[in-house]
């Protein structure tokens, strides 16, 4: 079994209080901060070896986090906070002994050590404040340390620097140029400040796209804006009325669009016109979370999570729930995160994948009226997680992440199931993907699957890059994997969905977040 994955924090604003959430996300040899009495702090640092000698001594001052007001040691030829316990001190750097030859060696020697006095970073000062190498701001005003959108993994553009003194790489080029299947790509144009959930829908003629973003005064709030099949705007953005939104769903129905929210009210559902104005509205469920939507052409799928179970309930054009909410017939340890549920409308119905802890993934039918028939278990390892649900009618295909052979062998695979959710091909392997955390959007056209694979970032739900599979009706790959966009900074949320002949692909991109998208013609 796999080792847990890293949650990527996400930029929720705390304007809406405890609704709105928190997180954070500690990557393997990477270091993490605990506070301790009296207001100091210290850090203890993971993937890699001190090379200190024993801690002696009398008693000492707390090590603070940026190690300037508190005894050092050296950690792999660098100045790092000290981690000897309570009442002793830094020792003395001690010779470092070769495992191969058993002879004593030198241990690496470090740099001469910053003043004393407590490290304040000045943001704004124009130069790069440091306390040692490993802790210091990345730039200030138009000083850059050296670094350019090139250097940290872009394929160009210009580098500059936030008010915060963090990168802004929204200049920097991350599509790759069109040709192939890529007709376009770039950002969307909407002034959407930090979104942080996305979603994407087509009615066949025109794209909606919906966001929750942070306003200028961190308050959350809930965008929709609406496109042509070349991604013409046709609605300016439009802020929709909703209690602190922290998702959004999103579905084009027959003479509305319909939002499901993830909201401080539980799960809200609008109605919203193509001018953008809200037709209808009703509240779910009070403590609902993560809502997908399946459109249907005059009814939709709504499914969220909620204490650890599924949920689910028939809803039409106006945000009016046709059945009650039904409670999904999967089994127990429902995977805490997002719920990793996903849904497709089948001929007569629809499925929902849940991936449930140790026992992979598992699929129940809901019948028009609602109602949910006994589960399925696909035939997937145990180790299994993101699923993720596509149909074409009746031909219904699962994407998931397979981690059961190990960090050595995990990566996507493809399996396509019947009307039932049962088996009805073999598992194709998409390829080796390294600690592949993550989901794959994908899309059926013309009975072809449109896979987006997106690079190993080693952080859930997060990648470094999107590219493009074209499969055929087995599973087998029809050519060479085309490089969609590269984001060094971490892109997420990627969602595809086709618009006539064509497919769409929009994600946010990291530092600081926009909306990206890619238009193909596979």
């Amino acid at each position: 079994m796999r080792l847990a994955p890293l949650i990527l924090a996400l930029p929720i604003a705390t304007a809406c209080g405890d609704n709105a959430g928190s997180g954070s996300a500690t990557a393997a040899g990477s270091q993490s901060t605990a506070a301790t009495g009296g207001g100091a702090t210290t850090t203890s640092t993971s993937g890699g070896e001190s090379s200190t000698g024993d801690c002696v001594g009398d008693a000492h001052e707390a090590c603070s986090l940026n190690g300037c007001d508190g005894d050092k040691e050296c950690i792999n030829g660098e100045w790092g906070p000290c981690v000897c316990p309570p009442g002793t001190s830094a020792g003395t750097t001690d010779p470092s002994p070769d495992t191969e030859t058993g002879t004593t060696g030198e241990a690496p020697a470090c740099p001469e050590f910053p003043p004393t006095q407590p490290c304040e970073f000045s943001c704004g000062n124009g130069e790069i404040d440091r306390c040692f190498e490993s802790l210091s701001e990345p730039c200030d005003g138009d000083v850059l340390g050296g670094e350019s959108c090139e250097s940290l993994g872009f394929k160009g553009g210009t580098l500059s620097c936030q008010q915060t003194c963090e990168f802004d790489t929204r200049a920097c080029v991350r599509c790759e140029a069109p040709g192939g299947a890529l007709v376009s790509c770039g950002d969307v144009p909407v002034a959407a400040t930090r979104p942080w959930s996305l979603d994407i829908a087509s009615d066949g003629a025109a794209l909606g796209v919906a966001w929750v973003a942070a306003a200028d005064d961190d308050t959350a709030t809930l965008g929709f804006a609406r496109f042509a099949g070349d991604l013409e705007l046709l609605l300016e953005p439009v802020t929709v009325p909703a209690q602190c939104p922290t998702a959004v769903a999103l579905a084009a129905m027959d003479t509305s669009w319909l939002l499901a929210v993830e909201s401080g009210a539980g799960v809200e559902l609008l109605a919203i016109s193509d001018a953008g104005v809200v037709l209808a509205s009703e509240v779910l469920t009070a403590s609902g979370a993560a809502p997908r939507l399946v459109q249907g052409p005059d009814s939709a799928l709504v499914v969220w999570g909620e204490q650890g179970e599924a949920w689910a309930a028939i809803v039409d054009d106006a945000a009016t729930a046709i059945t009650a909410p039904a409670l999904l017939p999967f089994g127990e340890g429902l995977d805490a995160y997002d719920y990793d549920l996903s849904a497709a409308r089948v001929d007569g119905g629809y499925l929902v994948a849940a991936r449930v802890f140790l026992d992979g993934v598992q699929v129940a039918r809901v019948e028009p009226d609602g109602a949910a028939a006994p589960t399925a278990t696909t035939p997937v390892p145990e180790d299994t997680e993101y699923p993720r649900l596509v149909a074409q009618g009746a031909d219904v295909r699962l994407t998931f992440t397979d981690f059961s052979g190990g960090l050595g062998s995990s990566g996507p695979r493809w399996i396509r199931l019947d009307a039932a959710g049962e088996a009805a091909g073999p598992i194709i392997d998409l390829g080796y993907t390294p600690d592949f955390f993550g989901a794959t959007p994908h899309v059926i056209l013309d009975g072809e699957t449109i896979a987006l694979l997106p690079g190993h970032s080693g952080i859930t739900y997060a990648a470094t890059a999107l590219d493009l599979y074209r499969l055929d009706a087995q599973g087998q790959e029809l050519e060479v994997a085309q490089r969609v966009v590269t984001d060094p900074m971490l892109l997420r949320e990627a969602r595809a969905v086709t618009l006539g002949d064509s497919v769409v692909v929009a994600w946010i991109n990291g530092g600081p977040p926009t909306i990206g998208y890619a238009l193909l013609q596979p």
